[in-house]
């Protein structure tokens, strides 16, 4: 049986464990992917592998990254690099701006930061897959303590889908809950479809004027009442 046969013949058996939404079946077409294939061939696993995320995301649940299940603790943050490194890629390949890549050693001690606060979340189904985070912890803002969100990723196939919304819905409700009036973000000159999303949910430009045509800075500090984004994060439902 030829190569592409063979590929052809293990594409089926996916799609059919796919249908039933097996862990095993994840794991296999995510490897399966990877192998150079010819076009015909390839557009098939894509079809296949976006009908699982679909599939998945569907039953996907946001859950604070503090309450995800230790044994899936290192596969959740690998995956979360994965995500970020992937997005920071495209956009250099495509000229543009996004989010910089996430250390091991930088998620972890991020992850130190939130062990009171619960703030950083993450859509995740019942197989342990990563549909989209965000990062966050508690820092002094310019009214008192703020909410710093530091990473804040969905994969370019899913956006589109509300994944952000619901993982900064959360995020607020926790910090609402938390008493804490304020979230702020920096986000990068040029990264214009992030700064939309983040004035469509009430966030402004909180850059000081001499600072934002500064060649030494490359980013921009973006501000909005706690209460302000739940009211436009649950308008958006």
């Amino acid at each position: 049986m030829s190569l592409i046969s063979r590929r052809s013949l293990a594409g089926l058996v996916f799609l059919s464990l796919v249908e039933v939404g097996t862990p095993q079946a994840h794991a296999m077409l995510c490897g399966i992917r990877f192998l150079s294939l010819p076009p015909f061939a390839d557009s098939f696993f894509n079809r296949i592998f976006t009908k699982s995320k679909k599939n998945g995301i569907e039953s996907a649940k946001v859950v604070p990254l503090l309450e995800v299940p230790s044994p899936w603790g290192p596969m959740v943050r690998d995956q979360i690099i994965s995500i970020a490194l992937n997005l920071y890629e495209l956009a250099e390949t495509n000229g543009t701006e996004s989010i910089f890549p996430i250390q091991k050693g930088f998620y972890d001690n991020l992850l130190g930061a939130d062990q009171s606060t619960r703030l950083s979340q993450v859509l995740l189904d019942a197989d342990g897959r990563v549909y989209g985070f965000a990062l966050a912890h508690l820092t002094l803002g310019n009214s008192g303590t703020a909410v710093e969100l530091e990473k804040f990723g969905v994969p370019v196939d899913l956006q589109g889908q509300k994944v952000g919304r619901r993982l900064l819905l959360a995020l607020a409700t926790q910090a609402d809950k938390l008493h804490v009036t304020q979230v702020q973000l920096l986000v990068r000159k040029g990264n214009d479809s992030a700064i939309a999303v983040y004035e469509r949910y009430g966030f402004y430009n909180a850059t000081p004027a001499s600072a934002r045509k500064d060649p030494r800075f490359n980013g921009f500090r973006f501000v909005v009442s706690t209460t302000t984004l739940l009211e436009k994060l649950r308008s958006a439902e």
